[in-house]
């Protein structure tokens, strides 16, 4: 496969994987409070005024996580000792960039008369990826029971 094939390949994967993160990740606050309006106004003034700062409180149910920290990049769930948990990881793209070096061939006149010869040709590759950041814990009764940074 050629080199500018596989750019293209490469690029497209990159678009594919991002498209999606970047159409749910325009969601805000307010947007999501309007959106589960209903869950929101069964919150108390305390967890509702920690949920619009972007923040959450052990006790806050899911709906409330969700307004304040919105959509989760996965959801864990396990049974451990036949009690059921529940996880919510959140992360963030990251992109790195390094440089690489393909070495190409041609049948000609080189350094050392006819015949085959190499040379460098040079390109960069950027890679992205999504790295776990936060998770939120939740009991059985789908509460808040802790989270941590990662």
């Amino acid at each position: 496969m050629g080199m500018k094939r596989v750019r293209i390949l490469i690029v497209g994967l990159c678009i594919m994987a991002v498209l999606p993160l970047v159409i749910s990740g325009c969601s805000t606050i307010e947007s999501r409070k309007e959106e589960r309006a209903q869950a929101f106004n069964l919150l108390t003034k305390d967890q509702q005024r920690i949920v619009m700062q972007g923040r959450i409180t052990e006790g806050l149910n899911k709906d409330g996580v969700y307004i304040a920290l919105g959509k989760p990049l996965r959801v864990r769930r396990e049974s451990m000792n036949g009690v059921q948990t529940e996880s919510w990881v959140y992360g963030r793209m990251e992109t790195y960039s390094s440089p690489g070096v393909v070495i190409g061939s041609a049948y000609g006149y080189g350094r050392y008369g006819y015949g085959p010869y190499f040379y460098p040709g040079y390109y960069d590759t950027t890679v992205s990826v999504m790295k776990d950041t936060f998770v939120v814990y939740f009991n059985q009764a789908g509460k808040v029971k802790g989270w941590k940074e990662l």
